[in-house]
């Protein structure tokens, strides 16, 4: 592909928004409307002009005016900017808001609005509270004609949001609580009722702290309490409290800390009131202190062109989707193309593991994928040939070419594309396509095939080396076995002197290997099995075993009988006899892991050694072998123990404590398919995978009970560490899992394209996935309104 129109895709990729950004916040801002706010400028309008200036150089994006007692100051400051919009256009992308800090029988609240709310109402708002208009912007005013619990109610009443002001400050609401040392029992915390009342209060949004080291205390000590803990997480946040600028030598001497000193992060993908108010009531995945390290590879984007989603409006045809570094979510009504674009993204990331359907589905995709900040370029473009009688798919030549993007912003071509593609190949065990996940519910393999992804992440080298090994091995056997002639065969068997068990060991000698192999591999499966019942303890456990295959079980049980029936017309008894000794090696193998060396035993006629090992008396030794070694055919080499995981799945995970373990085969396919993606999703990721996942529709077979309460959660646990890639018609996942990124694929009969992006917190979005995933607001409203009131 020309790399200058690489170059092009890429900057449109990057130009595109992708959901959920990390923007500083500070809350608690006074101006020269309060009293106490310490002034270096003559006029107002330089202070505020100065405040704005700290805010935007300290990258602050969301600040608000929370004066005491008065409102006054955001007010001026707003008719300032629309005044002259050119000169405050640089403040134009921040979100501004009108506040005020309440005082409240000695307390501080911060009360803060949508920017729409008028002076008028928040001037009356303050009056019926208490605050007479000449004590607006005094301290030590009083919102005398409210408790706290009901100011907090009339601050929702009109649109508002509450959040306890500096709380671990001589006014702030959890200031002895949180400055009082444990005695080693819980009577240093107080007990009161209104205390209680407004911590565990549903109006109660946040909670201000001005040392950071508190934190903790307030978290474990004090929230985690049971006289206050909440139903909910409660958000805690930092604010400068800030009550002047830095003067003309860069010294800070007003109360509070200078703008862009205390701040938190907020995670939103626009910034409105609606945002942040949706962000403080889920702050585990919404509020940080710091932004969260990104270490892991991750899918940047894919442009497409041709098929059905390839795009007809743009100069080079193709469409362009962008991908949040955490959890995206594809929606849209069936047949949108939720699918495909699942499967291009993977099938040009990894043909070689895909379905050459696929490459019907485009002429042209570029993936970029960055990985660990060295960004590659996978272009695909597929060459197919058809039959050109019956038309069908019959070759399609599918290797990637693979770019990387230099210094200079620009893709080149190296000469060690090979290896680099080689190095990422990692990648090709990360997507799952609709309904796999349930196929690896179903399969009794399904189990082992995971545990195998597991080990290609822990211990890649090891385990391939013992799959060579043993393919090697094999393929010297299979061998051996070939050049072993028939009469050469039966002569041995048969005590004929001119061939011994020298002659044999070009077949035993690899057998031997290949058992110590698996006994090796089983060892490996072991510890990753350990590791993963510690990390899904109280959830899933795994069991490893080894079986034979019920037609394997049935060739070295049932055809041996027959053919030593056949050659020595032994009795009905002894029939019975040899197979329930049969049935005793079996047993021993697969469920006591004895080795699997019964077939060396009876080719070099090793009786002594068979009674040992099978726990036979050596007198029933002697004579299994003298049944079964005239008739031993050279097919019982080519058959080995597998191995083979059982596990059992807690079906009270995230319903209930009690702990309730059912076996695989008790399980509802549903339960089955939860147990798998809690291994491929919760152990991978604990394991140390961070590669991409990609999973078509992850929800296929569950209950929604088990959606929310075992996969939402875990999603929200690993999405900051591990990208994640789903396309869904669940809305637990996008809402529950509060998806950075909510791709909206709409359809025009002929091509599916992107309606729209971005968070829930974003209105246009959240209406969007109210229609698809909901049914409407109407549909939602209904059902709601069928249910019982919620205790």
């Amino acid at each position: 592909m020309n790399t200058t129109l690489l170059k092009q895709l890429y900057n449109k990729v990057c130009r595109k928004k992708y959901g959920c950004e990390y923007y500083k916040m500070d809350l608690h801002i006074h101006t020269p409307m309060s009293k106490c706010y310490k002034k270096i400028y003559s006029s107002n309008e330089e202070e505020y002009i100065r405040i704005l200036d700290e805010a935007f150089k300290n990258g602050i994006s969301i600040i608000a005016i929370t004066d005491h007692n008065t409102v006054k100051g955001y007010y001026e400051m707003m008719d300032y900017m629309k005044a002259d919009k050119q000169k405050y256009s640089k403040y134009a992308n921040m979100l501004i808001l009108p506040g005020v800090e309440i005082s409240n029988f000695g307390k501080h609240i911060l009360a803060i609005f949508p920017p729409e709310k008028t002076q008028d109402e928040l001037n009356t708002f303050l009056y019926n509270i208490g605050i007479d208009v000449n004590e607006q912007g005094d301290e030590d005013a009083d919102a005398y004609k409210v408790t706290p619990i009901q100011l907090m109610k009339k601050i929702s009443e009109i649109g508002g949001i509450t959040i306890l002001a500096h709380a671990d400050s001589s006014k702030g609401m959890l200031e002895k609580l949180l400055h009082t040392n444990k005695n080693g029992d819980d009577s240093w915390i107080h007990k009161g009722k209104s205390l209680a009342s407004i911590i565990k209060s549903e109006y109660l949004y946040g909670i201000s702290l001005n040392d950071k080291k508190l934190k903790d205390k307030l978290l474990k000590d004090i929230l985690n309490n049971k006289h206050y803990r909440r139903e909910k997480s409660i958000a805690i946040v930092y604010c400068s409290d800030s009550h002047g600028t830095r003067n003309i030598e860069g010294k800070y001497e007003a109360d509070g800390r200078p703008i862009g000193e205390r701040y938190s992060y907020i995670k939103l993908s626009e910034l409105t009131f609606h945002g942040l108010k949706t962000a403080l009531l889920d702050p585990e995945v919404r509020i940080y202190d710091e932004i969260p390290q990104i270490t892991h590879p991750y899918i940047e984007g894919v442009a497409i062109k041709g098929g059905y989603l390839g795009s007809s409006n743009s100069d080079n045809g193709f469409q362009i989707f962008r991908f949040n570094k955490s959890l995206n979510c594809v929606i849209g009504a069936r047949g949108t193309g939720k699918s495909t674009l699942l499967d291009v993204v993977q099938y040009t990331l990894f043909p070689k593991v895909s379905d050459d359907e696929v490459a019907l589905k485009f002429d042209t995709s570029v993936v970029f994928l960055n990985y660990f900040g060295k960004v590659y370029a996978f272009v695909c473009e597929p060459k197919i040939d058809f039959d050109s009688y019956t038309e069908e798919l019959i070759n399609v030549k599918k290797k990637p070419s693979i770019y990387k993007l230099s210094k200079n912003g620009n893709f080149y071509s190296s000469k060690k594309s090979k290896e680099v593609y080689n190095e990422l190949q990692n990648f090709s065990s990360v997507a799952y396509k609709q309904r796999a996940i349930l196929n690896y519910a179903q399969d009794e393999r399904g189990p082992i095939e995971v545990v195998n992804n597991l080990l290609l992440i822990n211990n890649k080298e090891e385990y391939i080396i013992l799959l060579r090994a043993i393919r090697k091995n094999y393929e010297s056997m299979k061998t051996a076995l070939q050049k072993c002639h028939n009469f050469e065969w039966r002569d041995y068997i048969s005590n004929n002197c001119h061939i011994n068990e020298q002659d044999m060991q070009e077949i035993t000698r690899p057998f031997i290997e290949i058992l110590e192999r698996r006994r090796q591999l089983f060892n490996l499966r072991g510890k990753i099995i350990e590791r993963v019942n510690e990390i899904l303890d109280g959830q899933v456990r795994l069991r490893l075993n080894r079986y034979f295959s019920q037609n394997d079980k049935k060739r070295i049980i049932d055809e041996t009988v027959k053919q030593c029936r056949y050659k020595f017309n032994i009795t009905y008894e002894k029939q019975i006899l040899l197979r329930e000794w049969l049935k005793q090696i079996v047993k021993k193998v697969t469920l006591e892991n004895e080795e699997w060396l019964f077939p060396i035993y009876i080719l070099n006629n090793k009786p002594n050694k068979l009674a040992k090992c099978y726990d036979f008396d050596e007198s029933d030794a002697k004579q299994l072998i003298e049944w079964v070694r005239p008739v031993f055919k050279k097919w019982i080499f080519t058959i080995f123990p597998e191995d083979k995981i059982e596990y059992a799945y807690n079906v009270n995970t995230g319903i209930s404590k009690k702990q309730r373990f059912l076996p695989r085969t008790r399980l509802s396919m549903g339960q089955k398919s939860v147990a798998m993606l809690l291994m491929i999703v919760t152990a991978a990721h604990d394991l140390g995978d961070n590669r991409p996942l990609i999973i078509d529709q992850p929800e296929d077979d569950l209950d929604n009970i088990y959606i929310y309460s075992s996969l939402v959660k875990e999603f929200r646990k690993i999405k900051n560490s591990r990208q994640l890639i789903f396309a869904t018609h669940n809305p637990n996942i996008p809402i529950s899992g509060d998806a950075e990124n909510i791709i909206i694929l709409e359809s025009t009969g002929e091509n599916g394209y992107i309606s729209c992006s971005g968070s829930i917190d974003k209105v246009g979005i959240s209406e969007k996935v109210l229609n698809i995933l909901e049914g409407g607001r109407q549909a939602l409203d209904l059902r709601n309104m069928k249910y019982p009131p919620f205790k």
